[in-house]
């Protein structure tokens, strides 16, 4: 930051940095994906890993926040389901990001709740035994740090206090500071969800069993066993696309931001709108079609209405993020100017 003849000022530079570190903390640091498994599939894995997961959290911020709060509401009834045997939400978290995997000579077998139900059961007959890992044991193989989550935390605080003061200031916002400010925004109801899950488990935890009574016990176990899909129940999913309505309303506070040219002012207001407007009228349709009394033929339109709206939503998205960088080649001068006391906040 220099210091001019209209106060402090600051470079292109110092905006784009502050955006980019803001939009880095709030799209990889809370980001905490499952345990990865070996897939065949190389885009499957890559979607699935920490980078797939920071993508998704760019494009489209609020289906994370709808999984983090599917996996969170989830942990806290496995915490109460197994309180009995000392659960928190932690072990809930761990069972349902893959973290437990049966060994029976050499044979792995991901853990999930249909699974753990049934040995607990065989425990309980005493036909097999077995331990977990202890909630201290589960927290010292996370990767999450007390430093990255305050370093993260505290960029997010400043860049809001710093966007906000420049409103109440009359200095401008740009749109790439707008546009951070909606990730910034999320990010806080992220950090909260994802609080109690272990971050960066590379491997499962095996789970020995011992005094197995037959080898076909085993092989009952892996005949029952399927893989997990991924459901959203359709209240939490409604709830998450109001998320990301509100997502895009903060896109719409520069509805009358200067922007280069006429022609991307009107897009803005556009995609804004569409990205506002999309995710109700999604939630509208789900919330028709659950009605069993919801005709036929409008239970047939559902489908290519609601992918006519998600390819929208994306393109939208797509430009605003385009159109955020774009912007920046035709500042207007009072976009320099800069907030100084703000800058003694600790910040990226």
């Amino acid at each position: 930051m220099e210091s001019g003849p209209l106060g402090p000022q600051r470079s292109i530079w110092d905006i784009i940095w502050s955006c980019l570190s803001t939009i880095y903390a709030c799209t990889w640091v809370p980001t905490h994906p499952d345990v990865p498994v070996s897939h065949k599939n190389f885009m499957k894995g890559l979607i699935q890993s920490r980078f797939g997961l920071m993508c998704c959290a760019i494009i489209a911020p609020e289906f994370i926040m709808v999984w983090g709060i599917q996996q969170r509401l989830g942990a806290r009834r496995l915490a109460l389901k197994y309180k009995e045997y000392g659960w928190t939400k932690v072990y809930g978290h761990f069972l349902q990001m893959g973290g437990f995997a049966l060994n029976y000579g050499g044979d792995n077998l991901i853990l999930n709740e249909d699974l753990l139900d049934k040995l607990l059961r065989w425990r309980k007959r005493q036909k097999i035994y077995f331990e977990l890992i202890t909630e201290e044991e589960i927290k010292d193989r996370s990767k999450s740090d007390g430093l990255s989550k305050t370093i993260a935390a505290g960029q997010t605080l400043w860049f809001i206090v710093q966007c906000i003061t420049r409103r109440v200031k009359g200095l401008v916002v740009t749109e790439m500071e707008l546009a951070a400010s909606a990730y910034a925004i999320l990010n806080i109801g992220i950090f909260i969800i994802w609080w109690d899950k272990p971050m960066d488990v590379r491997y499962p935890v095996p789970i020995h069993l011992w005094d197995m009574q037959r080898r076909c016990d085993f092989e009952s176990l892996r005949r029952e066993v399927r893989n997990p899909s991924v459901r959203i129940h359709g209240e939490i999913l409604i709830w998450g696309l109001i998320i990301g309505s509100i997502f895009g309303g903060i896109h719409c506070l520069g509805w009358n931001f200067i922007f280069p040219s006429l022609a991307e002012l009107i897009s803005w207001r556009v995609c804004s709108l569409l990205i506002t407007i999309a995710p109700v009228l999604s939630a509208i349709l789900l919330w028709y079609d659950s009605k069993k009394t919801s005709p036929i033929l409008l239970s047939h339109l559902t489908v290519p209405a609601q992918l006519l709206l998600s390819i929208l939503y994306l393109i939208s998205r797509l430009f605003l993020l385009v159109e955020a960088f774009a912007s920046l080649r035709k500042l207007p001068p009072g976009a320099y100017s800069a907030v100084e006391w703000v800058t003694f906040i600790p910040h990226i």
